[in-house]
């Protein structure tokens, strides 16, 4: 056996050539999930199961942080609801904890936080911790609904208080907030088709950097509580997974139309949660998952976007995306 070379040529090589290859599954010996503000520990090994390609070896905050110094980008901004939070946050988790991270990672991080006005808790936080040798990883998160709506006030507040004028990638997504939907779907469709087209005709007319859209992830209503109040239920009603296809096939409609040459459309998230086992999800919950498949969708950022070596969902593609 040899250990497989880590230098960006060689795991460019590797991993190219691995793409149509089935993913093999392993099992971290400690995995924490972040959600909710915490770290918690995962007990069941399916919860702490990676996937990747079989010959393309784990790439790091480090690897990633050189293929990004190529093109004069030094930090990865996200961009997106609690699932995006879960990924920013999966890199940081090193104990269980009651609050945020421990004393020592929380100390390293640095939080900006705006209000919109003084009566209202309204804003957001741009929050900078650095990973690998060096790399700023950066999460923007609203307060409350995070909506495209909400995510394109903060956007351009941020850019006018110079919060992200460094040069970055952006990874973002808004899907699911949107089918909280009390009125009728389409009408919910029609509202984020909209909102979709604003965030990014923001953000690609300020950003400096690359822009990519990750497909919002699936989700699995069996899995929520078998004894939901009458209330949740309503709110929940249009969890489904036909619907996320439908804010898929509406964001990529968007892009296509309006923003072909500017924003690169990542269907790989939606493809890798489509058929994740329920054990690999939190108790209870039909849409965040554990340590193990927080992992897993770091590791294809990194790869897809950050060192461009290919299409690692490629092969899964036939199997689990569908045409509509």
């Amino acid at each position: 056996y040899q250990k497989p070379k880590t230098d960006p040529a060689s795991l460019k090589k590797a991993c190219k050539a691995s793409i149509k290859e089935a993913w093999r599954p392993k099992t971290q010996k400690v995995g924490y999930t972040y959600h909710k503000n915490a770290c918690s520990r995962d007990a069941r090994a399916s919860q702490r199961r990676t996937w990747q390609p079989a010959r393309c070896p784990h790439v790091t905050p480090s690897t990633a942080k050189k293929c990004l110094a190529k093109k004069n980008i030094t930090r990865i901004v996200l961009i997106g609801d609690s699932l995006t939070m879960q990924l920013w946050g999966s890199l940081l988790c090193r104990e269980e904890t009651k609050w945020g991270f421990g004393a020592k990672v929380d100390g390293q991080i640095q939080h900006e936080n705006v209000n919109y006005d003084q009566r209202s808790q309204r804003g957001f936080s741009v929050a900078d911790a650095t990973v690998g040798d060096g790399l700023t990883w950066t999460y923007l998160r609203v307060r409350g609904m995070q909506r495209a709506g909400a995510l394109t006030r903060a956007l351009e507040v941020a850019f006018d208080r110079g919060m992200l004028d460094q040069r970055a990638l952006y990874v973002v997504n808004a899907g699911l907030w949107h089918l909280l939907c009390t009125t009728n779907i389409n009408e919910c469709l029609e509202t984020y088709e909209n909102d979709v087209d604003k965030f990014l005709k923001v953000l690609t007319a300020r950003a400096d950097g690359p822009v990519v859209w990750r497909y919002t992830t699936a989700v699995h209503p069996a899995l929520f509580p078998r004894r939901m109040s009458p209330v949740d239920q309503r709110k929940f009603r249009s969890f489904t997974d036909e619907n996320v296809r439908r804010l898929n096939k509406v964001a990529d409609t968007v892009i296509r139309r309006d923003f072909r040459d500017k924003v690169t459309v990542r269907r790989d998230a939606y493809n890798f949660t489509v058929n994740l086992e329920d054990e690999a999800y939190l108790r209870g919950d039909a849409r965040h998952p554990a340590s193990g498949a927080l992992k897993s969708l770091v590791s294809l950022l990194f790869v897809e976007d950050a060192c461009d070596y290919g299409r690692l969902a490629r092969g899964l593609v036939g199997r689990w995306w569908q045409d509509w």
